[in-house]
């Protein structure tokens, strides 16, 4: 039989030629024969990325890098007890740390390499195993002498110490290093001691299943409860009003406004943990103004611009961090066991936003 179809091959051959020919048609034999695609497969090379530009492969520390515009260099560090000793000796009205809170010192040389006499800012935030990002301005602390300073015209240098608050065990501790006169660079990070680093753990945040408990407004969840959306998960672990409330927001700050004629004040510990995987490992900005106080007609009542008591809601977390925080709403005392809590992130709104009972706010 092969020997068969060779013999037709053979014959039909030149008659395709011939009749190629006399049509006008393509006479390159490669125009003539369809030859099928090539099948090689084209593996794409992953650009790797340098070392300093993630959390999971930071710079070393205590040697000299150039960061943007900066060069940076970590000279020491110390925390707890130690630290928080050495900020009381500093100025005697700096507050102790918060509970599940304490200090930490680091001593930074740094130097501009901005030209010219203008002045340019940079930031130099902490985070650790827990996933959260701790400004030097978030301790309120007046640091030992000698104090760094950030804010340097061209070809100036600084050496000394910044405040910080973070969590009591928090470990692998990184610096992040802002260029803040300059948008277009990314952080990057440095590691505070040998072997410093932190990877996410994406396939335990990614077995973490949304309900539905919150989604229906006529059923919001209670408190105490934990709801988990597509990239939160978020519970109310205390709650104040009237009195109560003003009592806590009055001591936080002696010079906190009393509520609204007519209205009373109400105090809310939240505790969110944020799940999702944003692309690059990118922060997430929690703030009380993704929560929302509405009432039975759909009222909505604005937060009360005051000191909150410590620790605020408010901060920058990576994926998998949590944060405890306090905030203050203030609303008529008579509308507050129908009302209810929306949370609104920015991060994908839809799938995460959900509704809670403010039912036991009588405490």
């Amino acid at each position: 039989m092969m020997r068969l179809l060779k013999q037709i091959k053979t014959a039909v051959f030149p008659l395709l030629i011939l009749l190629i020919t006399a049509c006008n048609l393509p006479t390159e034999l490669d125009d003539a024969i369809i030859t099928p695609e090539s099948t090689a497969v084209v593996e794409a090379t992953a650009t790797a990325v340098p070392p300093g530009y993630t959390r999971s492969n930071p710079l070393p520390g205590h040697i000299s890098h150039t960061i943007a515009n900066w060069e940076v260099e970590i000279l020491d560090s110390v925390r707890g007890e130690k630290a928080y000793h050495a900020v009381l000796a500093a100025n005697q009205f700096n507050d102790p740390p918060p509970d599940g809170w304490e200090y930490l010192l680091v001593r930074y040389r740094v130097r501009s390499l901005y030209a010219g006499e203008d002045k340019e800012s940079l930031g130099l935030h902490v985070s650790g195993d827990g996933n959260v990002l701790h400004y030097s301005f978030n301790s309120s602390a007046v640091s030992p002498d000698p104090m760094l300073e950030t804010y340097l015209p061209g070809g100036a240098e600084s050496e000394g110490w910044e405040a910080y608050l973070i969590q009591i065990g928090e470990e692998n501790l990184i610096v992040m290093v802002d260029d803040v006169s300059n948008y277009e660079e990314p952080e990057q990070y440095i590691a505070l001691a040998e072997g410093n680093r932190v990877t996410v753990n994406e396939e335990l945040l990614n077995s973490i299943t949304p309900t539905l408990v919150g989604t229906d407004p006529s059923e919001p969840a209670p408190v105490g409860l934990v709801i988990t959306t597509e990239d939160w998960q978020l519970s109310i672990l205390e709650l104040y009003s009237g009195e109560g409330a003003w009592n806590r927001i009055i001591e936080a700050n002696q010079f906190n406004d009393p509520p609204q004629e007519g209205l009373v004040y109400i105090l809310v510990k939240m505790r969110l943990r944020y799940i999702g995987l944003e692309e690059s490992g990118e922060l997430v900005h929690l703030h009380s103004d993704l929560f929302t106080l509405i009432d039975n007609d759909g009222n909505r009542y604005d937060v009360p611009s005051i000191v909150e008591p410590e620790p605020e809601l408010d901060g920058r977390l990576f994926p998998g961090g949590t944060l405890e925080g306090w905030m203050v709403l203030q609303a008529p005392e008579s509308i507050i066991p129908e009302s209810r809590l929306l949370f609104k992130p920015r991060t994908n709104s839809v799938d995460n936003l959900r509704y809670l009972s403010l039912g036991d706010y009588g405490r």
